[in-house]
């Protein structure tokens, strides 16, 4: 990573000069990165839309930890359907020579906060969602409405706080690439490991952590809190639909959170161990990013796919008849076959 003193540079008229070695992209090649990134940013708009709906119209979906899901989800739409609809383009009208305004002092840092914000975000569901698995007897006193909000006002203001440095010139600095992105110079000290520890690796972490616990408590069957519920109470209908549901939507959200880390890991990682490959290859830096972007975009169709109440509700928004179908015939499944014994 490069490292620049301030007082050297004219910011206004900086940018960043493709290397002697560095491998371009072809027009074709361009051309098929430029579309798969706004198909999959389609894509993740519309089930991201189509979800948050069928979330805000339903009063049994935006219970719980429904809001919270619905706050992700919007995050997870500004992602695909601003930043990287924009940064396509701008890449693509580059390589066609077009000019474009530069922009790398307020637009990536707002990208960045909203990604810190999601990634805070993720964090506090998890740990709603570890309250109502592992103690489901303190989830109604602990989780209550103002605690939700202020997950969602808290996450906002940690990706902000995470980004005030950057703006007034300490940590790091973005700067336009040959290619139309903008791309980072860090520089020395701690600010920017700070950063980047508390806007990503910090929250990732615990999250994972949460997860794993909270599969660790499913997967030994420790679903009942012996200090506060009779045998009896385990066994009634209400309690086993609420754990039903509790277990559905940790195991949408365990798989969500393997799905993100596949899609984010290789870049950090790729950068520690061969940095001239991410930075000497232009086609290798384009679709690290592309994979970043279906860490987002495909969130949305996982909870639709592992969330039955999700994905009736859309089946049911999009083809009416079908989805009283589908729902009818669920109902029925669920009374002859209870998930928790």
């Amino acid at each position: 990573m490069l490292h620049w003193e301030l007082e050297a540079i004219d910011w206004n008229s900086f940018h960043i000069t493709a290397p002697e070695n560095v491998t371009s992209t072809t027009f074709p090649s361009m051309c098929v990165w430029f579309a798969c990134v706004n198909l999959v940013s389609f894509v993740g708009t519309v089930s991201s839309v189509l979800l948050l709906y069928v979330i805000l119209n339903n009063q049994s979906l935006r219970s719980g930890c429904g809001i919270l899901i619905a706050h992700l989800l919007f995050q997870e739409l500004i992602t695909c359907s601003v930043h990287y609809m924009l940064f396509s383009l701008k890449v693509f009208l580059r390589r066609l020579d077009v000019l474009w305004l530069d922009d790398c002092q307020i637009s990536p840092v707002f990208f960045v906060i909203v990604i810190h914000a999601g990634n805070w975000s993720s964090c506090f569901l998890a740990c709603n969602r570890l309250v109502a698995t592992v103690f489901p007897s303190a989830y109604e006193a602990c989780m209550t409405t103002k605690m939700t909000v202020t997950m969602i006002v808290g996450s906002w203001i940690i990706g902000a706080l995470c980004n005030i440095p950057p703006l007034f010139g300490y940590g790091l600095r973005f700067v336009a690439s040959h290619l139309g992105t903008c791309e980072i110079i860090r520089f020395p000290g701690m600010v920017f490991s700070l950063i980047a520890a508390m806007g990503a690796y910090i929250p990732i972490t615990l999250l994972g952590i949460m997860h794993i616990t909270i599969y660790m408590r499913i997967r030994f069957r420790w679903l009942c809190d012996a200090g506060n519920h009779s045998a009896a109470g385990c066994d009634s209908v209400v309690w086993k639909k609420r754990l039903r549901r509790r277990i559905m939507i940790a195991r949408m959200l365990f798989a969500s959170f393997i799905w993100y880390c596949l899609c984010f890991l290789p870049v950090p990682v790729l950068l520690a161990v061969r940095p001239d490959m991410y930075f000497g290859n232009d086609l290798v830096l384009l679709w690290s990013r592309f994979l970043l972007l279906c860490g987002y975009a495909a969130n949305p169709l996982i909870f639709i796919a592992m969330n039955s109440q999700y994905c009736e509700a859309v089946v049911g928004l999009l083809k009416p008849a079908v989805g009283r179908e589908i729902f009818q015939k669920t109902e029925n499944h669920r009374d002859r076959h209870s998930i928790v014994e």
